[in-house]
């Protein structure tokens, strides 16, 4: 029964780092049909919007259970299902 805790755990690993890498082609898929800088305005709305629900709503959140605000850094990052918003921002930029 551990054992297949602990597998369970691990196998979130690769499906998160998945799930992360088909957020960054949405975005770009997103900014190629929308434009780029809409995409990065949408987004850095998004984490304006989180810090300031952050304090009241900081257990309710459902933004924060999947991790979408960035904040969550280290070996807790490897389960988070979206890239932090500060990186997919970083990524948009450097399209052409």
């Amino acid at each position: 029964f551990a054992l297949q805790i602990v597998l369970g755990i691990l196998a979130m690993i690769p499906i998160m780092w998945f799930s992360r890498r088909r957020e960054f082609g949405a975005d770009a898929f997103s900014a190629r049909v929308y434009g780029r800088e809409a995409m990065i305005s949408a987004l850095l709305a998004i984490d304006r919007w989180v810090h300031r629900a952050q304090p009241e709503y900081s257990t309710q959140d459902p933004l924060v259970t999947f991790k979408i605000s960035g904040k969550t850094g280290g070996i807790l990052g490897l389960f988070a299902s979206h890239p932090p918003i500060e990186e997919r921002v970083a990524a948009l930029q450097r399209l052409s």
